[in-house]
């Protein structure tokens, strides 16, 4: 090993000078590897003085708190797919949607802990329809985050209608929208866990 690193005195000092560049210099710096190494030294001096950051403990408490259903974001998965599922009328032939009937289609979605829809019960009216399969499509393909614990079931409804051209037009703006926020946060949350 080099003795570039071995005095606690030269490595505060390399510490500061790769620091330097942090504060507004060369951002996109290549590190040698002996620059590497003294960094990574220098992070784990750190670490010794502060022995409580990065502890299995605190890994341990993130780790349960992620492992916990998480409504909120189950409940936007849900509006997402239902901006499918009010479609479900408008992809009938045309002469089955002049037979069709608007209504609430209700829904109970299962999913189990590992994220995925186990099943999709709907109205009996829908059952064995064009209309219900389009639903249920619509509700198994979503993807919740994996958690512990029981399997939730939660009661949901659709508005079910033939759809004009201008709310064609306005739902797909809707589901757009809802594409970008999603993806947004998305964004934040692999931020965050950097």
């Amino acid at each position: 090993m080099s003795s570039l690193g071995s005095s606690p005195v030269l490595r505060a000092s390399l510490v500061l000078l790769l620091a330097l560049p942090a504060c507004g210099g060369d951002k996109h710096k290549v590190l040698t590897p002996e620059e590497r190494l003294n960094e990574q030294l220098a992070i784990a001096d750190e670490q010794e003085k502060n022995p409580s950051q990065g502890t299995y403990a605190d890994a341990e408490a993130d780790s349960e708190e992620a492992a916990k259903f998480d409504p909120e974001f189950t409940d936007h998965q849900l509006r997402m797919a239902t901006l499918n599922a009010k479609d479900c009328p408008n992809s009938l032939p045309d002469e089955e949607k002049k037979k069709f009937k608007p209504g609430k289609a209700e829904l109970k979605v299962t999913f189990q802990t590992d994220g995925t829809v186990k099943e999709v019960v709907m109205d009996p009216k829908y059952v064995d329809t064009a209309v219900g399969a389009c639903l249920d499509r619509a509700y198994e393909s979503i993807q919740i985050k994996p958690y512990s614990g029981e399997e939730q079931t939660l009661d949901w409804s659709v508005d079910l209608k033939i759809l004009t051209e201008a709310e064609k037009k306005k739902a797909a703006k809707e589901k757009a929208d809802q594409e970008k926020a999603a993806e947004k946060a998305k964004k934040k949350a692999a931020e965050e866990e950097e």
